[in-house]
């Protein structure tokens, strides 16, 4: 049987069509992965701000707004620009120059190339000493995700 006899090339076409499909399905499911991250983010550092409000020490962090970093603002604090493999995540953390303060949060989205499933980096500190940082897997369906792990890759 011939690599070029028609059962492998409609396996291959098949497959072909079915990894387009995926990767148009997280193109699609990217926005709402991110936004669903932000959400949790949001939510944990609202939390914090309630555990915190009763602390004098804290009263003017209680009162600040939450400071959203771009993905822009941010730099992987563990590796050199571009040394990092795309499989590992990187630990992104706002740089000094960002003008990112405390509390802070982001959630972005993280080169992924593999069907159906979305890498959604996320990270937020309270003080300076109440934080975490972490990516997310989603699996995507064409504007959809749920989440499949939740990785904390560290906490500060």
């Amino acid at each position: 049987m011939s690599v070029s006899s028609r059962p492998w090339r409609t396996a291959f076409a098949s497959l072909s069509v079915a990894a387009l499909l995926g990767l148009a399905s997280n193109s699609l499911s990217s926005e709402y992965c991110v936004a669903e991250t932000q959400s949790i983010v949001r939510s944990t550092l609202e939390t914090e701000r309630a555990r915190f409000a009763g602390y004098a020490s804290h009263r003017d962090l209680v009162a600040r707004p939450i400071s959203w970093a771009e993905a822009g603002d941010l730099r992987d604090e563990e590796a050199p620009a571009g040394s990092r493999p795309w499989l590992l995540p990187p630990h992104l953390v706002p740089s000094s120059t960002s003008g990112v303060s405390v509390p802070w949060g982001y959630s972005v989205r993280l080169p992924w190339f593999v069907p159906f499933v979305v890498r959604v980096a996320y990270g937020y500190d309270f003080d300076g000493q109440a934080g975490a940082i972490g990516v997310r897997y989603y699996l995507s369906f064409f504007g959809r995700g749920e989440c499949l792990r939740d990785r904390v890759l560290g906490m500060f």
